[in-house]
């Protein structure tokens, strides 16, 4: 399970930024992590490593989803603007 969660958490951090990608795999190494934590031995470094990675990749990966439906807002919002400007 620990060596599971860290994969997937350097897969998470690696693909945040695709915001679905990001979030996805952060969640799947949030549960391992905790799984693998809970089970305790020698690999509770890796699961912890995993659990603070996939955190840190749902949380990106929800400011990236945030960042992208503002900008299509603001986009959409300007696109009378901008068509107006081009039909002079």
């Amino acid at each position: 399970m620990a060596i599971a969660a860290l994969v997937l958490g350097i897969l998470s951090l690696v693909s945040f930024w695709t915001g679905y990608g990001g979030f996805g795999l952060g969640i799947l190494a949030i549960i391992f992590g905790a799984l693998g934590l809970k089970k305790g031995g020698p690999d509770a470094g890796k699961a912890k490593a995993g659990l603070i990675m996939g955190i840190i990749a749902c949380a990106g990966g929800i400011i990236v989803l945030v960042a992208c439906v503002g900008c299509a807002a603001c986009v959409s919002q300007s696109a009378g603007g901008l068509q107006n400007l081009f039909n002079l």
